[in-house]
């Protein structure tokens, strides 16, 4: 082989080689680019849903009460916030997406914002995750000024605790695996492991029912879903409303027993600490106003709705019972 024709190799083999390069560069900015391009896509998807809600919020027409009463509510208007113990993990009710919150009691507190500060109000609650086992010790300590997180009123509790409401009734029931097709009836769960959340008043309720569940608590009801799914427990039983968010998350996988199965009243109240009556008596005007305005309508379609829960009438003020 001549040198001339030995360059003529190397040469070629350069340009290929430069070529290969250049192509791998070229796939490297494009791999780039695609990345920065679905970034920029789920970022521009993020603000359109985050938008969509501040649209959804700028729907209420709740309009400020000025005349706010000393005490709890008067001291959270001086302080600039209003600090509402709220459920974390129950979707359609109260659940934590990131960093904001979802769900019909999330709405409710919104538009409690709204009544004491006027318009954009509900930038200046500040949520604070509770569980049906510590709501009432932060009340107590002071920790929060108010609990809308699925607070039932029951007669032992109104006699601790200043509540408003109800704002939304409900019953409790049970929630089953759709493939299990055994418990038809809450006298169906007799000799069944049954979950609920560890403090929650779901479990005095059963144990009166049906004395022969056999229950046990875990943490929190989301807890309870996932281990209903998983076959740890046959069944989760607790509010009607709590056990439909979890189906509405996972239709294929849960199955509710009949509303006529419902065996108690929960009336959901907004919790303060005892003794609080002039704010007890203003939330109730605000509950009222939200009726009047349909903000109540725009918060229970923008949860429940979404979902396809019929809208129930209005509860009554005070009424604690469905009778």
């Amino acid at each position: 082989m001549s040198a001339g024709t030995d360059l003529v190799i190397q040469t070629e083999r350069k340009q290929a080689q430069m070529r290969k390069f250049r192509t791998a560069v070229v796939a490297g900015v494009a791999v780039a680019l695609f990345a920065l391009s679905a970034c920029a896509g789920q970022a521009s998807k993020d603000k359109e849903e985050a938008d969509k809600k501040k649209e959804e919020v700028g729907d209420y027409v709740m309009e400020q009460d000025k005349d706010v009463p000393e005490g709890l509510l008067a001291d959270a208007v001086k302080d600039g916030k209003l600090v509402v113990g709220v459920k974390p993990d129950q979707p359609l009710i109260g659940e934590k997406k990131g960093s904001t919150y979802e769900g019909f009691d999330i709405e409710m507190a919104k538009l409690l914002g709204m009544r004491l500060f006027g318009k954009g109000g509900e930038e200046k609650v500040e949520f604070k995750e509770t569980t049906s086992d510590n709501r009432e010790a932060f009340l107590n300590s002071g920790e929060v000024d108010v609990v809308i997180a699925s607070y039932s009123m029951y007669p032992d509790r109104v006699k601790q605790f200043s509540f408003a409401g109800p704002y939304l009734f409900t019953g409790q029931n049970a929630l089953v695996s759709a493939e299990n097709k055994d418990i038809k009836t809450i006298d169906d769960l007799a000799g069944k492991k049954v979950c609920i959340a560890k403090g929650s008043g779901s479990i005095d309720n059963l144990k009166k029912e049906n004395p022969k569940a056999k229950i046990e608590t875990r943490a929190n009801y989301g807890d309870c879903a996932a281990q209903v799914k998983d076959g740890t427990f046959d069944a989760v039983s607790t509010d009607e409303t709590i056990l439909y968010g979890y189906k509405s998350q996972d239709k294929e996988a849960f199955r509710i027993l009949d509303s006529s199965e419902n065996f108690t009243d929960e009336p959901y109240g907004i919790g303060m600490k005892k003794g609080n009556d002039a704010a007890k008596d203003y939330i109730n005007e605000m509950i009222k106003a939200a009726y009047e305005n349909e903000d109540w309508d725009k918060a229970f379609e923008l949860t429940f709705g979404a979902a396809g829960m019929e809208k129930p009438e209005y509860p009554e003020i005070g009424k604690i019972t469905s009778d």
